[in-house]
């Protein structure tokens, strides 16, 4: 029989938040504090309690009081909020009024305890904090995050810091990087009670899968907090699942959960959100543990379509070279610039172009929807034609050059494009020498290109983009050309929360900064902060 003290906080919805800003639909809502209730898992920590933002965060973000009062949470599950300590530190100091203004009195609250997220370095602000929450009424909790990867004794010597305060409840240690193995914790939890007498909780990430077992043996050591999310929900690889956690600990004779009551859950809607938002242990949130580094750089890494193998792994390890273990989107820039080696060209557009209208086909339905108009009109009027990668929207006789700049892309199209016999241009010295000799007997243009954060650059035989994202390699081969204008078809865009929209108006708006440039139309329906007509306009 295990020990009966133990608590199982699930953190799906403050944890998940990272994937959806924190904006869960209401079903999802619902269904999850029913198997929660269901279940009796002892806290739930519904959200974030966040001072401040600057962009648009559903609810859970914040999880005021009266937003908190509409969710049917059973009256014997506990409910927790995070907050992050940074955000309540002015000047080396706690900002008391910060303070009141977030957090009632507990008796006005149903938050019954807060959590505290704390760094390494404003470890100790920390007590400050805690006194107030706890003048207020609540219970408490401190995390330190980034546990992993260092010398036990080191953990304790910051624990030793509260071991004789009476404001804390539950000391955690997290797992921030996903580095720990089981067979390090009996040894950082014996350090640890030698200088804290209270209660202990693990957060486990999943890098390298050992989430579960990490929290299977931290139980075994006295660790009496655990930890867990719905199939893992959380940022990077994930956490510990809740269903397998709960599942194992009724093996093991803990019966006072119902584990069975998430399994709905797991099989319903949130297999749909991981379908969506992919978190799970991959390889590089496997080398971002093995390598130190946040698991968030391996996060965007995923979600950007814009790297290959080899960048990918490039990148890791210029992160890795400068010990990246705090988020910092410039050292990512920087690493990212590193692995997209630079590209000086030596063709001008304008010598083969000079000054044409051009029309640039993409890869969007609106292509292929309207490709008898947009075949009209380029016998018509014609217009020099550019594709994007490779497109069947178009009969091939009808475009003039095909533009490709993304590697793991261009492979991809290899065999097609030995069957064209267009020009075909590219960015030649960022590519393989096993690349180059596969389009050897194509003409290559070679337009330079170097990637640079927020720089939109053209010169006569390159450009500098923030992304190597082909429509604004495609612009920039206009520009230089000294057309006057530009006509886009198939640019459809996405729905307003993927992040390849924003990326898209983020290029139009760097574009449109440029002097001299041609004006961009698009003739097919798009979502895109674009200028607007219609391929069918006689006037066009």
């Amino acid at each position: 029989m295990m020990n009966k003290k133990i608590k199982i906080l699930d953190c799906t919805l403050r944890d998940g938040g990272y994937y959806c800003g924190w904006d869960f639909s209401q079903e999802i809502v619902l269904e999850y504090i029913h198997a929660m209730n269901a279940a009796r898992v002892d806290v739930v920590e519904i959200g974030f309690r966040l001072p401040k933002s600057d962009s648009f965060m559903g609810a859970f973000a914040f999880c005021d009081d009266e937003f908190l009062k509409g969710l049917p949470i059973a009256p014997s599950i506990e409910l927790s909020v995070m907050i992050n300590l940074k955000d309540f530190i002015s000047k080396e100091s706690i900002n008391h009024s910060l303070v009141d203004v977030i957090f009632s009195e507990k008796s006005k609250s149903r938050v019954d305890l807060v959590r505290i997220a704390s760094g390494w370095g404003e470890f100790a602000l920390a007590k400050g904090l805690l006194s107030i929450l706890k003048k207020k009424g609540y219970k408490t909790a401190l995390n330190l995050m980034q546990c992993g990867g260092r010398d036990p004794k080191e953990v304790a010597e910051k624990f030793s810091i509260f071991s004789e305060s009476t404001d804390i409840d539950v000391l955690y240690f997290a797992d921030s990087i996903g580095n720990i193995r089981p067979n390090d914790i009996p040894n950082l939890l014996l350090e640890i009670k030698k200088v804290w007498k209270g209660e202990i909780g693990i957060h486990a990430h999943d890098n390298l899968e050992n989430a579960l077992p990490n929290a299977l043996v931290a139980i075994d050591s006295g660790v009496t907090w655990i930890d867990s999310t719905v199939l893992g929900m959380g940022r990077g690889a994930g956490n510990t699942k809740t269903e397998n956690l709960l599942l194992e600990l009724f093996q093991r004779g803990l019966t006072q959960y119902d584990y069975q009551a998430v399994f709905p859950l797991v099989l319903g809607r949130f297999a749909d959100l991981q379908k969506k938002y992919a978190w799970g242990s991959t390889l590089l949130y496997r080398l971002s543990a093995l390598y130190n580094i946040h698991p968030s750089y391996a996060q965007v890494l995923l979600a950007s379509v814009h790297h290959d193998a080899h960048q990918l792994v490039s990148i890791m390890e210029g992160l890795k070279e400068i010990r990246a273990s705090s988020f910092n989107e410039n050292l990512l820039s920087d690493a990212v610039r590193v692995a997209h080696r630079s590209s000086s060209g030596d063709w001008d557009p304008e010598s083969t172009i000079r000054g044409k209208e051009i029309l640039i086909i993409a890869s969007g339905p609106g292509a292929q929807k309207y490709k008898e108009a947009i075949t009209s009109f380029i016998i018509k009027r014609r217009p020099y034609v550019l594709s994007l990668n490779i497109t069947d929207a178009i009969r091939p006789d009808l475009i003039d050059a095909y533009a490709a700049c993304h590697p793991i892309r261009l492979l991809s199209d290899l065999e097609q494009y030995n069957d064209l016999e267009k020009p075909l241009i590219l960015p030649r010295d960022s590519l393989s020498e096993e690349m180059l000799d596969k389009i050897k007997n194509h003409r290559i243009c070679n337009f330079g290109l170097r990637v640079e954060k927020d720089k939109f650059e053209v010169s006569k035989t390159g450009c500098v983009l923030p992304s190597p994202l082909v429509v604004a390699y495609a612009l920039s081969i206009a520009t230089a050309a000294g057309s006057k204008r530009v006509l886009l078809c198939g640019f459809d865009g996405y729905e307003s929360s993927d992040p390849r929209q924003e990326e898209m108006n983020e290029i139009i708006n760097l574009y449109n900064r440029i002097e001299n440039r041609p004006s961009i139309i698009a003739v097919t329906p798009t979502t895109y902060s674009l200028e607007k007509s219609s391929i069918f306009y006689p006037e066009l």
